[in-house]
């Protein structure tokens, strides 16, 4: 793997819709000997926004991968993913985050 995550799953807990939009960045670093380019951040539903280092990370920096939820339209329990894709290798990079959204 070219990019070490400091974490690739994170749960907001309960969340309230009224609240509005939460947001979590997901930090990681250039682990290999070349800069890597995040080519990019595919969502598993329209409900989740990315955002993303748009330069190439060199080698032994971090980067970012931020994840926003809208929880508006959607109580109850969610579980949303984000697939990175980068020029590294060709492999796939998911990330995950979850919750439950409570009315409010």
């Amino acid at each position: 793997m070219a990019l070490q995550f400091k974490e690739e799953s994170f749960d907001f807990g309960q969340i309230k819709e009224g609240d509005g939009p939460v947001t979590h960045p997901f930090e990681f670093t250039n682990i290999t000997g070349r800069p890597i380019k995040i080519l990019g951040v595919r969502p598993s539903c329209g409900c989740t926004t990315p955002d993303w280092s748009k330069e190439p990370v060199m080698p032994g920096k971090t980067g970012f991968i931020k994840a926003q939820f809208d929880p508006k339209g959607r109580p109850g329990y969610f579980n949303k993913t984000l697939t990175v894709t980068t020029d590294a290798d060709g492999s796939t990079i998911v990330l995950q985050i979850k919750g439950t959204v409570t009315s409010g």
